[in-house]
């Protein structure tokens, strides 16, 4: 099986504040799989640390007050354009391997839309 996952729950250091979510479950069940990690974030344009941001109002808001719905909108479809172009017949996403609440809504938010 093939999958994509996203980066930060792999392991690298890609997150707003330059950790990550390893998961280590989700890694194990990985194990036997072909999996390439992706981070839409850094894909859109946005550094490693940066600024936390969540959807307010339909926009994606740093908390510094700038709108990066455009960078976040831009990762996305180039994340999803390099995954088609790659595995155009077997794709699969993993979305929920036991992680808190908290953490499941942060990664759907970067997991293709």
């Amino acid at each position: 099986m093939k999958v994509i996952v996203c980066a930060c729950l792999a392991g690298d250091n890609c997150k707003y504040n330059g950790e990550n979510n390893l998961n280590q479950k989700m890694m194990d069940f990985l194990k036997t799989h072909k999996m390439i990690n992706v981070c839409p974030e850094v894909l859109g344009g946005l550094l490693t640390p940066r600024p936390s941001a969540e959807i307010v109002n339909g926009q994606v808001m740093n908390t510094e007050g700038k709108n990066i719905t455009k960078e976040f909108t831009h990762g996305r479809k180039k994340n999803n354009e390099n995954a088609k172009a790659k595995w155009e017949s077997d794709l699969e996403f993993v979305r929920d391997f036991n992680l808190s609440k908290q953490k499941q809504i942060n990664a759907k938010r970067i997991i293709f839309r």
